[in-house]
């Protein structure tokens, strides 16, 4: 029996196919856990607005930083960024985002959140 496989291993087109499945197995396994950073689209989402209406821009964006495994499997929906509109008074208003907006996993890092600073324009609804 071992010198059929003596044989095999010694082949050529065997031994090419077999260090290449154990190559890429070894990247896939050891890339899974490789820090990398990307850079999202988070919609912007107001919440106890209080029969205001809240406007500003749609979207900013995240960059996040975190193993490969965890930024593939977070959903970009999930990173959306809540305003409490309770706070917020008729006419501009001048907020900075921070973290604390965000619902993020501990496994991913927030490197940078563009723009930090944003203007949000508040009407008041009148109730009928």
């Amino acid at each position: 029996m071992f010198p059929n496989i003596i044989a095999i291993i010694q082949h050529r087109h065997s031994t090419k196919l077999f260090s290449l499945i154990l190559g890429y197995s070894l990247w896939f396994c050891m890339a899974q856990y490789q820090t990398i950073t990307k850079t999202i689209q988070a919609p912007l989402y107001f919440y106890d607005t209080n029969h205001q209406q809240c406007s500003s821009i749609n979207a900013v964006e995240l960059v996040l930083q975190g193993s490969r495994s965890d930024i593939y499997h977070f959903n970009p929906a999930h990173g959306a960024i809540h305003l409490d509109g309770s706070n917020l008074h008729p006419g501009e208003n001048e907020l900075t985002l921070s973290k604390e907006n965000l619902f993020l996993p501990d496994s991913l890092k927030l490197v940078d959140l563009v723009p930090s600073h944003i203007t949000i324009h508040v009407n008041s609804i009148e109730k009928t």
